[in-house]
């Protein structure tokens, strides 16, 4: 073999391995660049989900809590019995204690018997299967067994500014809603 011949063969050989080597680090690169964006998703997610669902387990279980308290049971069955005006200063009254002293955007309750919907402000309206834009909610809801759900939509009596409503049934010791 000629020293020409070997000086291309080395030459080759080191280009190769310079080839093979640049290949398997960025092989290695990727592998390991997509292991830390799996690991960057998780922790972002994290810091996403943590104060979210902190802002949202408050009025869920001041939801929950109304649904067993006792007063609002007893309002909602015996609202047949009382005058329309009596039971809408009382729930206007519950709901606006409520949204004071929680600092809530609102407070609302729906009687399933008159279908009034009730707010901090008082009787507002009726909800109907006839305005079923803006009171599709209400039908859906009853119509699950869920005790309570999230539903994301425009306040009616919020400047249609975007809010996350928590709805729960209100329940007699039957189970009655």
């Amino acid at each position: 073999m000629n020293r020409s011949k070997m000086t291309r063969n080395s030459i080759l050989i080191v280009f190769l391995c310079f080839v093979m080597s640049t290949f398997v680090s960025l092989w290695s690169l990727r592998i390991m660049a997509r292991n830390n964006m799996e690991g960057l998703i998780k922790a972002l997610t994290a810091r996403i989900y943590d104060p979210i669902a902190g802002q949202l387990s408050e009025p869920v279980i001041v939801s929950r809590t109304m649904a067993n308290d006792r007063f609002l049971i007893d309002l909602l069955e015996s609202e047949d019995e009382r005058d329309p005006e009596e039971t809408e200063a009382l729930m206007q009254a519950y709901l606006l204690k409520l949204r004071e002293g929680l600092k809530y955007e609102s407070a609302f309750v729906v009687s399933d018997r008159s279908h009034r919907y009730y707010t901090f402000e008082g009787l507002v309206k009726e909800i109907s299967r006839e305005n079923i834009s803006r009171d599709q909610w209400y039908f859906e809801f009853i119509g699950q067994d869920d005790a309570y759900s999230l539903d994301v939509d425009r306040d009616e009596f919020g400047a249609d500014a975007w809010t996350v409503f928590v709805d729960t049934r209100i329940e007699d010791d039957d189970g009655n809603l």
